[in-house]
């Protein structure tokens, strides 16, 4: 083992336990396999090897689950490789709902109309959010509540995009809505128009009648 000091100025020093371990993961193993096979070739009879066949019957049992796998329960993370920008901006409640979003998804593509009530219900709530948020802080960021409920949106449109993929989806839209048409020519609900109060001060009340008045009327 010169590849490493035993000790030096740091000390740090490398036990024989941990050399040894390391010998035997990168040479040793290969050693003895190595005298393993030249034993059994001069036996001259076939190298039984125990793992290789329960090694096949695992491969052949991931193939058939494969085959099985559905396209819509694939994701990035199958690869065991870590992205520290995707770890950074994880969010647990974004990840809660998107599976809350994958349990109902079952119940969501039977009709369209469905996906419609869940993101009409979804849109109420970010606008309640939205406003007690204007109302409290004044805040121009939006809260993490706000952006769970933003990408449920998102994935729901994108859902009723997949679903309705090909056919007329008519909208229901509520009779109860007040819309502005150039034909109606009446009022709409709204606030009462405010009158313009002068603040300017006379120097005499109007009503009064001056003395002048009653010379006249009996001059």
């Amino acid at each position: 083992m010169s590849f490493a000091p035993t000790s030096d100025s740091r000390n740090s020093v490398l036990s024989e336990e941990l050399k040894t371990s390391v010998w035997l993961n990168h040479i040793g193993l290969k050693k003895v396999e190595e005298i393993r096979r030249s034993y059994y070739d001069k036996q001259s009879s076939p190298i039984p090897v125990a793992n290789e066949v329960a090694t096949s019957e695992k491969v052949a049992e991931v193939n058939d689950k494969t085959e099985l796998i559905s396209v819509d329960n694939l994701s990035d993370s199958d690869s065991n490789v870590i992205k520290l920008e995707n770890l950074a901006s994880f969010n647990p409640e974004a990840y809660l709902s998107l599976q809350e979003l994958k349990k109902e998804k079952s119940d969501l593509v039977k009709s369209p109309r469905e996906v419609q009530k869940a993101i009409s219900i979804h849109l109420l709530q970010l606008n309640k959010l939205r406003q007690q948020r204007f109302l409290q802080s004044g805040s121009i960021e939006p809260s993490s509540a706000e952006l769970v409920v933003y990408k449920k949106i998102v994935k729901l449109m994108t859902l009723l995009a997949e679903t309705a993929q090909g056919q007329q989806v008519s909208l229901a839209l509520s009779k109860k809505l007040p819309v502005l048409l150039n034909e109606y020519h009446g009022v709409l609900p709204g606030p009462l128009p405010q009158k313009n109060i002068s603040s300017t001060k006379a120097g005499r009340l109007s009503g009064i009648r001056g003395p002048y008045k009653k010379r006249g009327r009996f001059a």
